[in-house]
């Protein structure tokens, strides 16, 4: 089994100091993408499909059906989140009559795609210059590798990791299980 990539604590402060700070020129719909990516874990097609329905801005909640698995999952909306998203909808948001919250910027302003999802958490990477040699894995699925794994090192149960990730199976989070690099050290010889 190849080893799997992982965010460094390192680089998770560098990326988190690089979306709060707004004097480095990251669009808000960036910060948000960065943010979503980074708290909740979700898969870049996931947060590609995010409609304005898709908050819940009374309950708290933002509600999903995974496009790679078709389960509805429900996430907390954090505060950081839910501020980047009424950043990015009420000051940046071109008017586009179309239900998605994120869109493109060029009219006619179409759903964003997983591409430009990518994209965006690519320009927040450069601006925190995190992953920046050739060869480094930069897409957008290591967050939800660091999502895992910081919930694993916390010690929540796999059960409702498994949940939060909206996994089909147990099984599933068995990959990120090698990536858990606090719990790997406890096993680790003197």
């Amino acid at each position: 089994r190849k080893n799997i990539a992982y965010l460094t604590d390192e680089e998770i402060s560098k990326f988190h100091d690089a979306i709060v700070d707004g004097s480095n020129g990251l669009s808000l719909k960036s910060r948000a993408i960065g943010i979503i990516l980074l708290y909740t874990g979700l898969r870049a097609c996931d947060v590609a499909a995010l409609t304005l329905d898709s908050v819940d801005w009374d309950k708290g909640v933002i509600d999903v059906t995974q496009q790679k698995t078709q389960r509805n999952i429900r996430l907390p909306l954090l505060p950081i989140i839910g501020n980047a998203i009424y950043d990015y909808c009420v000051e940046e948001r071109p008017k586009a009559n179309v239900p998605y919250l994120f869109v493109s910027d060029n009219a006619p302003h179409g759903k964003l795609t997983t591409d430009g999802i990518a994209y965006s958490a690519s320009l927040v990477m450069n601006k925190a210059e995190v992953r920046m040699k050739k060869g480094d894995r930069r897409g957008t699925h290591i967050f939800r590798h660091h999502f895992a794994t910081a919930l694993l090192g916390s010690g929540v149960p796999q059960a409702v990791i498994t949940e939060a990730l909206g996994h089909s199976s147990p099984l599933s989070l068995e990959s990120y299980l090698y990536a858990d690099m606090v719990h790997l050290r406890e096993c680790a010889l003197s």
